[in-house]
């Protein structure tokens, strides 16, 4: 029923009026690697990976230009003799996870629920429906590039600053967001918005206190669906289902102004659910998504502070919630049978056009979605939450394996942003198992969650394919590898395109022997070498010493004695002879 009623609604896009594009021309740039030679002790292993193309998608392994090798399917230690290509993994990690409570409060009394959470950089807010925030400090470790904790925080009481509430009101549709950038002296500006008005706080995060809380204006007597700012134009977005979307405009003493409303379709007999309106920091598009049209574009412009609707948009029928990464796109909807999916869309605005790409469905509902640079972490129910990548074209045939970790309970997520910027890390990515030890090239990502009552903090990490030699025997072996992949140099400068890719070979061959010292052992190695040198030139050169300045006049006093002892000697020409 499913697949039937999704046939029907793809071909019904056909029949739009929309840019959709159904054949893409793949181009596939090629680069080689030079030929390396690699060995091993016998009875160890060696694993590489290629950290210039951390996008690969699929590897092809072959062994004497005709024995192809499958990929490995686990790291569980059982190594067989040559070398073997992994794909690239996901790994999780929970780092922390509290339950912020008053002083008076216990996990069993709590007198509201947590209703958004806002990362900013050295500090988390967290907003919860009885009208307290918590400030939660983040100890970062900037040597290791890790975080240490975030349990540290201050509660501050926001009753006094809304109109008509009291001890017992309740703000259950609330969201909270921030300017992410800093201002001077490292200060942000905050807003909390909900049935009751719009709050606005700016917090000095150098020396952590509250600068000001003031309350800006009541809204629409209509639900709030969903809130965004757009750090790059100063814009805050609401969305509205019937009304469209408030566009205000912040100044720099963090007070809105009204700008415009967009209401598309607004005159049109059919009705309108407007669910979410975010804009693309780096191109200023602006994405509406209607439930009942699909996604609405528009171009601002910076210089008059003014939109205009884009020729195209995107149809598509049910969509809920929607999330982007460049000119990627995912958009959570459902079926008229309430059936929950995803779609995977990649938009060209050059050519205005579109391509619907994958088709992601679930066995458990799913709450939110977060697209990441290169991963969509779908926020599902019973704490099982789904990890993919994206921005592969489904015919490149991609050899992803479904990642799930259920260890947390989060309804939505939000990233963290550390002190530091790495694309690429160089480390122990895995905690446990036989490659916990080991150095590995990966990008790093945390996330803040919550749930109606706690606040997690996890991470992410994608680890770059690896091929993993062992030797058993004393043989040379050669090899033939492929990687296809989405990010490599050639493609560097270039505006991203899903149905580029590229093609790289890299000879090499792998050899078993009895001794060699590899790269971690080399500095004490080299250290010992040194001390060996020293030691024998301070050996010759006392010898030399010894023979130029000692062995002379030694050799001078035995002379001298020698002649002292022939002079003692008996003078027989006196004594008479006795015959």
């Amino acid at each position: 029923m499913f697949m039937i009623y999704f046939i029907l609604l793809l071909c019904q896009a056909f029949c739009s009026k929309s840019s959709r594009f159904r054949n893409p021309k793949p181009e596939m740039i090629k680069e080689i690697i030079n030929d390396y030679n690699y060995m091993a002790n016998l009875n160890e292993s060696i694993l590489f990976q290629y950290s210039n193309y951390y996008g690969t998608y699929s590897m092809s392994l072959v062994q004497d230009s005709n024995n192809e090798i499958p990929l490995a399917q686990s790291l569980d230690g059982n190594f067989s003799q040559g070398c073997h290509p992994y794909s690239r993994k996901i790994a999780q990690s929970q780092l922390q996870s509290i339950t912020p409570l008053l002083e008076s409060e216990t996990t069993d009394t709590l007198k509201g629920v947590i209703t958004s959470v806002y990362a900013a950089n050295h500090f988390v807010f967290v907003l919860r429906s009885d009208f307290k925030l918590f400030i939660m400090k983040i100890d970062y470790d900037n040597i290791n590039m890790d975080v240490l904790d975030f349990s540290q925080y201050e509660i501050v009481d926001l009753i006094k600053d809304f109109d008509n509430v009291d001890e017992s009101s309740q703000m259950l549709n609330s969201e909270l967001l921030c300017s992410q950038y800093l201002r001077q002296g490292g200060q942000i500006f905050c807003f909390i918005i909900s049935e009751y008005g719009i709050v606005q706080f700016s917090y000095n995060q150098e020396e952590g206190k509250m600068i000001s809380i003031s309350k800006l204006f009541n809204l629409k007597n209509e639900q709030i669906n969903h809130i965004f700012f757009s750090d790059e134009n100063n814009l805050l977005l609401i969305t509205y289902p019937n009304a469209g979307v408030d566009i205000y405009k912040m100044n720099s003493d963090g007070f809105l102004f009204f700008l415009n409303n967009i209401s598309p379709f607004n005159n049109s007999n059919n009705s309108n659910n407007f669910k979410q309106a975010k804009m693309d920091e780096k191109s200023n598009y602006l994405y509406i998504l209607n439930e009942n049209k699909g996604v609405h574009i528009y171009n601002f412009d910076t210089y008059n502070q003014t939109f205009k609707e884009n020729k195209m948009y995107i149809y598509l029928k049910g969509g809920d919630t929607f999330d982007f990464h460049n000119n990627t796109m995912f958009i959570l909807a459902q079926t008229e049978d309430q059936l929950q999916y995803a779609l995977e869309i990649f938009i060209d605005f050059d050519n205005q056009q579109y391509y619907f790409n994958k088709i992601h469905q679930f066995g458990q509902d799913v709450y939110d979605l977060y697209v990441g640079d290169m991963f969509v972490l779908f926020v599902g129910s019973d704490r099982l939450h789904q990890v993919i990548y994206h921005s592969v074209y489904k015919d490149f045939d991609a050899q992803h394996e479904q990642f799930y970790f259920s260890d947390i309970d989060i309804i939505q997520v939000d990233e963290l942003n550390p002190p530091w910027k790495y694309s690429l890390y160089s480390g122990q990515a895995y905690e446990d198992g036989i490659l916990s030890k080991v150095n590995l090239t990966y990008t790093q990502t945390f996330l803040v969650g919550i749930s109606e009552n706690e606040v997690s903090l996890f991470r992410l990490r994608l680890i770059a394919p690896l091929v993993l030699c062992t030797a058993y025997e004393r043989k040379k072996e050669y090899y033939q590898l492929t990687l296809n992949s989405t990010l490599c140099p050639s493609l560097q400068n270039r505006t991203q395109n899903q149905f580029q890719f590229c093609q790289v070979q890299a000879n090499f061959s792998f050899e078993g022997v009895n001794v060699i010292i590899y790269e971690e052992h080399q500095t004490i190695f080299m250290v010992t070498e040194i001390v060996l040198i020293l030691i024998i030139l301070i050996l010759v050169i006392a010898l030399v010493y010894y023979r130029r300045h000692l062995y002379i006049p030694l050799s001078e006093q035995e002379e001298k004695q020698i002649e002292e002892y022939s002079n003692r000697q008996l003078n027989t020409e006196n004594i008479k002879t006795i015959l």
